[in-house]
């Protein structure tokens, strides 16, 4: 503030609500020699949903002339409402009941979608998303800002196979504020891992006194659950005595005695 020709005699600070009531103890006289200044106040009961303060000063110089301005605040002291964060199903292999993916074959590509995020006072600002091995964990990828403000898709990951994972998302107000949402644990499985052997006994039989029944038995290597299980026959010269036929889900044993 200037003023060039009877130089400013007076300052004085207010605080109030949109209706007018004043939030700090009156007026308060700014010292000519100070520009700025720190009021404390309090929202009085009943204000919880009006968070808007007006900010206002008035100037006076040696004629007795007077100028005023304001600026309107929102004070903003919870950070945004917490929303959902899910991995979607782009390179799934199995999913739970609510749609989110459980397992998924991809190494290098993880598709990460959210919604619900609400901040009512300032609003929500940014986003930014961090792939980690424990929930709100970023050592996969670190957090960092995205352009779409809902769905990402991030690349030239390195995900090792049979990693657990998990997608957290932050949140940000124009306050600063943060809240941070994390998915349901995501496993890579890039490929099923088993280990056939013939026979029922605890090793690989390399004999057989039936020409009739013939069976195995299989451990299967994956921190994914198996959704289904088939197995088949074939000769050492590659003909088929059996085909590939679906076994109940979870076996790990079958005889074929045709």
């Amino acid at each position: 503030l200037l003023e060039m020709t009877k130089g400013i005699r007076s300052q004085i600070v207010t605080m109030s609500d949109l209706s007018g009531s004043l939030l700090s103890d009156g007026s308060f006289v700014v010292p000519l020699s100070e520009s700025c200044v720190e009021l404390n106040f309090v929202l009085p009961d009943g204000k919880d949903q009006d968070r808007t303060i007006i900010t206002s000063i008035e100037v006076k110089n040696g004629a007795g002339l007077k100028a005023s301005s304001s600026q309107r605040i929102t004070i903003d002291d919870t950070p945004p409402t917490a929303g959902n964060v899910e991995i979607v199903q782009d390179f799934f292999s199995s999913r739970d009941s609510e749609n989110t993916v459980q397992c998924q074959q991809s190494e290098t590509e993880i598709h990460v979608k959210w919604s619900g995020f609400v901040d009512a006072e300032s609003s929500v600002e940014k986003y930014e998303i961090g792939i980690g091995t424990a929930k709100g964990a970023a050592d996969i990828h670190p957090f960092t800002s995205v352009d779409l403000p809902t769905d990402v898709r991030l690349d030239r990951l390195f995900i090792p196979h049979g990693l657990k994972i998990f997608a957290s998302v932050r949140a940000i107000n124009v306050a600063g504020l943060t809240s941070i949402v994390t998915s349901d644990a995501l496993v890579i499985s890039s490929q099923p891992r088993v280990t056939v052997y013939d026979g029922l006994g605890d090793g690989d039989d390399d004999y057989h006194s039936s020409s009739q029944l013939l069976s195995a038995h299989w451990i299967v290597d994956d921190s994914c659950p198996i959704t289904e299980t088939a197995w088949s026959i074939r000769r050492v010269d590659g003909g088929e005595i059996l085909p590939f036929t679906r076994l109940t889900v979870g076996g790990t044993s079958a005889v074929q005695d045709k």
